[in-house]
């Protein structure tokens, strides 16, 4: 959408003029400048890499029913009377009594009853029995043509079918989640590969889509970003701790607004520590395209990837701080899935706080989805998701499949997680901002202002959407809160640790 230029007679927010209040702002103060941030994104998003297609455990539990085995031993006559038979179960001959017939090309019947056989070899002791320790009966995809004098397309239709009867036999066993990683390397395989790209970037393409037309990210990021620029003002050691770096992009911004300075306050090295407990590829990959921009910014610049199993396992000397460098915090959605542990919620703050960073900015869910009584997450849901889907309708197209994915697997299995799941299973346990006001206090944190130009930052964003009348922007206290015809959306907060 075009970028509207902020004006007095249309601006319907408090802090239009306000970007002359603050000297050390930094950040764009004007839509056109906000446009040429906006261009920078383009580096972060040329990227050709693409997720690992999911492959099943090297050692499945060959635990199955055995009325699969039944079905396939005494399958229907093939065609062409094929006989199939198998050689110290490593690889499989066809015997044919009219090898004229059709070309001498085995049928779709064949192809299954060879399907059948591997399975069966790959599943079961020639005695009968569960061998879950035999994982190499059956000769390799490249294996197959030659073995049994199959072309390349008709090998991959017996591997197809054998993924389709082991997934079978996993749904019959009750292991849902092995037989949905089969069945998308069905889905993979069907596609072929030329389309096996596409498929998995689909995902990634349906979230920045998302993240382009839906304003709450972006506003709530670039405001997030402006409060750290305000906290590390005129520091020129920089250490950045950052529990949800994405693609990273926010950080180029974070870098221009380094390097606008005056000489007198030029940075003299910029440090980012991205903590995180899964995706480590992906987050290598945002490593290498944030050195490669820094150097494009003549920034001196490193970057210390962090992973854990668990957040709680946070350690002080992890993060690797040195002397003389001013600490700054960045914590994105990561406390809504602790406040089930509240051990490790305590853990990681306790940590955090040993840092004695100058700031600890905070973004979360502006909602309340942790009431132990169903009927209250129900109605709360009800609303949150309410306001959101009125959003995306403003937002996105209707009849987009990218919004289609946004809605299924962001807020369908969101809200169904939020509202029918207990224990472990309801991982997503956001509360308000009294709430967490609350719990800071306990380790001696103070809520501090936003300034005038992290307000403006959130007016300025929003203007550059076209639903930007519907978003609104407001304080609560200190916080800002980012909201859609008045529902509260998302929250941002900054917080100062008082160590004395």
């Amino acid at each position: 959408p075009p970028l509207l230029q902020l004006s007095d007679q249309d601006s319907q927010f408090p802090f239009s003029n306000c970007n002359d209040v603050v000297s050390h702002q930094l950040l764009p103060q004007t839509a056109t400048e906000l446009d040429g941030i906006f261009t920078q994104r383009q580096f972060l998003l040329n990227d050709d890499a693409s997720p690992p297609i999911l492959h099943h455990a090297a050692n499945p539990d060959h635990s199955s029913s055995a009325a699969l085995f039944d079905l396939l031993r005494s399958g229907a006559p093939i065609r062409n009377q094929s006989n199939i038979t198998s050689s110290n179960s490593s690889n499989i001959t066809i015997q044919s009594a009219a090898e004229e017939e059709d070309s001498g090309r085995p049928s779709t019947e064949d192809l299954l009853r060879i399907a059948g056989a591997r399975f069966i070899q790959s599943s079961w002791k020639p005695g009968g029995g569960s061998d879950t320790n035999n994982t190499n009966n059956n000769p390799p995809l490249d294996d197959l043509s030659s073995a049994v004098g199959l072309s390349d397309e008709e090998a991959r239709s017996v591997e197809l079918a054998e993924s389709l009867l082991t997934a079978a036999e996993k749904v019959g066993d009750g292991q849902y989640d092995k037989a949905s990683i089969l069945l998308t390397e069905c889905e993979l395989r069907l596609a072929g590969p030329e389309k096996v790209e596409e498929i998995l970037m689909f995902p990634r393409r349906c979230f920045l889509e998302f993240y382009d037309k839906v304003p709450f990210g972006q506003v709530s990021e670039f405001a997030a970003i402006q409060a750290v620029v305000d906290s590390v003002c005129g520091s020129r050691r920089i250490h950045i701790v950052d529990f949800n770096i994405k693609n990273g992009e926010q950080w180029t911004i974070f870098m221009q607004a380094l390097v606008s300075r005056d000489e007198v306050q030029s940075v003299d090295h910029l440090k980012i520590s991205a903590v995180g407990i899964r995706s480590r590829d992906v987050m290598e990959e945002t490593a290498q395209r944030l050195v490669d921009f820094a150097r494009t910014m003549a920034l001196s610049f490193s970057f210390n990837l962090v992973m854990l199993d668990d957040f709680a396992d946070l350690k002080e000397d992890t993060l690797a701080v040195e002397p003389g460098e001013t600490v700054a915090v960045l914590s994105e959605y990561l406390l809504t899935t602790l406040v089930a542990h509240s051990d490790k919620l305590d853990r990681v703050m306790k940590t955090i706080a040993t840092l004695n960073p100058c700031v600890m900015v905070v973004t979360e869910v502006e909602s309340n989805h942790n009431s132990p009584v169903l009927i209250n997450r129900f109605v709360e849901s009800l609303f949150y998701a309410s306001a959101y889907f009125d959003c995306l309708e403003a937002c996105m197209d209707r009849d987009s499949p990218h919004r289609r994915f946004v809605e299924l697997t962001v807020f369908g299995e969101g809200s169904r997680i939020i509202v029918a799941a207990e224990g472990e299973e309801r991982a997503f346990r956001s509360v308000k901002m009294e709430v967490w006001r609350a719990y800071f206090r306990r380790f001696g944190m103070e809520e501090a202002d936003l300034s005038l130009s992290c307000l403006y930052q959130a007016e300025l964003v929003t203007k550059k959407f076209t639903c930007w009348r519907h978003c609104t922007i407001g304080v609560d206290g200190k916080s800002l809160i980012v909201g859609w015809k008045g529902t509260p959306i998302h929250s941002v907060t900054a917080w100062k640790f008082n160590c004395e």
